[in-house]
């Protein structure tokens, strides 16, 4: 689509011309070669007999009292930086914080637009662009990957899974999975409360069942009763030994349908965060347990937009000391 571009004083005199001529709204279009709408309006712009003169100066005034966009810099252009090179947040959640925690600072206010505007016109553009999520010289739609999996003895289907945990109003729900590293060499566990996204990262020495599940089981353990209720997971064979994890903990395991891994929607999209620190093709055997607690505790301190821009370890710490509060109850209780 052409850019639109504005009636030049030149085309006004034209205008006002044509029309003493007795030119219709249509023939002074094609003689222009501008829209009919756009003479329309132009026409419309005084009620009086219509001048060029006037028409300009009209259009002038409105020129300068438009809104202009904001431009970022002094202090919000340095929150801004340190959210993103700090905390990696995206300009989406930077944006939500903002208004959240300067709800009387217009000045200190920007929309996603604007940020993603500022970075790719920044004139150190390329810096900035790696303190980005994706690190893309542009922005473009995010892709799926599918997901392979084999079967699994004894699994009890998502089918199954009460409808009360849709609505994500109970906390205590988990997804689990895990992100292969180097030729299927490597892998870290990862498990992801439905309802607070608060997420907790395993390391692990192999992909054996019974290694996966302990691992698992010693880390969902740690959680008070309340906040280990369920564990829904695909189909990966890593989780043969689930009765194990459910008959100790006492926590229902539900297992998601082959080749649908939008059941699993908050697992799959939080591996895609932590795939920022972990990318593909790395050895993931490299990283500590430690090292794997701070990447964790750095997503779990970001404030997420489903959470009213709070953060899942805000929601998580709130539900520990009310057990029986919902969501809708945390987020109001923050």
């Amino acid at each position: 689509m052409a850019k639109y571009c504005r009636l030049t004083y030149a085309e006004r005199k034209r205008i006002e011309q044509l029309k003493r001529e007795g030119f219709g709204v249509r023939e002074i279009a094609r003689a222009l070669n501008r829209s009919p709408s756009t003479i329309s309006w132009e026409c419309r712009r005084k009620f009086t007999q219509y001048s060029a003169d006037t028409a300009q100066k009209d259009a002038l005034i409105k020129q300068k009292l438009r809104v202009k966009k904001k431009k970022i810099f002094g202090a919000l252009e340095a929150i801004i930086i340190y959210l993103l090179s700090e905390l990696h947040c995206s300009p989406e959640q930077i944006s939500g914080s903002l208004r959240k925690v300067y709800p009387d600072l217009p000045d200190l206010q920007v929309s996603p637009e604007a940020i993603y505007s500022w970075v790719y016109n920044h004139e150190q553009r390329k810096t900035i662009i790696q303190l980005l999520r994706q690190k893309r010289p542009r922005r473009r739609a995010k892709g799926q990957s599918k997901v392979h999996r084999g079967g699994i003895k004894n699994r009890v289907s998502i089918k199954e899974r009460p409808s009360s945990i849709e609505d994500r109003e109970e906390v205590g729900h988990w997804e689990g999975d895990l992100i292969i590293g180097a030729r299927n060499q490597s892998a870290v566990g990862t498990l992801v409360e439905r309802s607070t996204r608060y997420t907790i990262l395993v390391q692990l020495e192999n992909k054996e069942s019974e290694n996966v599940v302990g691992k698992f089981t010693r880390f969902l353990s740690r959680l008070p009763p309340n906040l280990r209720r369920s564990l829904t997971y695909d189909n990966g064979t890593e989780m043969a030994h689930h009765e194990k994890l459910s008959k100790q903990l006492d926590m229902k395991v539900y297992f998601a349908d082959p080749h649908s891994p939008w059941q699993r929607g908050t697992n799959e999209n939080t591996n895609g965060l932590i795939r920022e620190f972990l990318p593909k093709g790395a050895d993931l055997s490299l990283h500590s347990q430690e090292k794997l607690a701070g990447i964790a505790a750095l997503l779990n301190r970001r404030p997420r937009k489903v959470l009213n821009f709070s953060s899942p370890a805000d929601i998580f710490d709130y539900i520990c000391e009310n057990q029986q509060a919902t969501l809708s109850e945390c987020l109001k209780g923050i």
